[in-house]
């Protein structure tokens, strides 16, 4: 059930914690629960701009 659903459910979700948190990747990351380098790990598997550009 569980692989079924997830990645139907990851995306929309860490892209409205992205937009709750402005953009912020510490400030989503603790919005999820979840680490800022899990979150970072998410967004690059998923698409979503994991790198920020910085140095």
């Amino acid at each position: 059930m569980y692989a079924l659903i997830m990645p139907q459910l990851e995306r929309p979700l860490v892209q409205v914690a992205m937009e709750v948190a402005q953009g912020r990747q510490c400030a989503a990351a603790a919005v999820l629960g979840i680490h800022r380098n899990t979150l970072r790990a998410r967004l690059k598997a998923l698409g979503l701009g994991g790198d920020t550009g910085r140095p």
